[in-house]
């Protein structure tokens, strides 16, 4: 008797793939899957850039942004939870390592998600809970040791 394997569900498109061209001192050009850029990396400058354009760490808090509204839009959808507006607003806090003060990352990372909805509040805690579990970049925040601390804001359409 053969014991049944259960099937794990794979992503669609498991690979993210990038490139970036060095445009000299801070500044860079990247594309995303060959198509999608130029989009401009530098930093500001106050720390020797010219601002031409988000920093790296900017660019994981607007990946951040976009993965909580994609998986919104699909959890919502997946469990009949409707919504009329969201806008989300986010901060990652550099901060050195407590073991290499030289070393730095993202230590602290906060998010305020503003949702407009009728629905009653256990099922927008549903959506919020497998948001939590599902958002690829929060997962790769908290990995890194990151703090989270998101916090939600609920609104009636009426």
């Amino acid at each position: 008797m053969q014991k049944e394997e259960k099937q794990i569900e794979q992503p669609r498109n498991p690979k993210s793939q990038a490139s970036l061209v060095w445009l000299g001192s801070t500044k860079s050009e990247a594309w995303v899957r060959g198509r999608h850029g130029p989009l401009r990396v530098d930093e500001p400058e106050v720390v020797g850039g010219e601002d031409t354009g988000p920093r790296p760490t900017e660019y994981v808090t607007v990946g951040y942004l976009g993965c909580v509204a994609v998986m919104i839009h699909k959890i919502a959808e997946e469990m009949n939870v409707e919504y009329s507006a969201l806008k989300v607003d986010a901060q990652a806090e550099v901060m050195p390592y407590k073991d290499d003060p030289r070393r730095l990352g993202i230590g602290r990372f906060l998010a305020d998600i503003h949702i407009t909805t009728d629905e009653p509040i256990d099922k927008v805690d549903a959506v919020k809970n497998e948001l939590d579990r599902r958002c690829i970049v929060t997962n790769m925040l908290r990995r890194s040791g990151a703090e989270m601390l998101v916090n939600w804001h609920v609104v009636s359409s009426e």
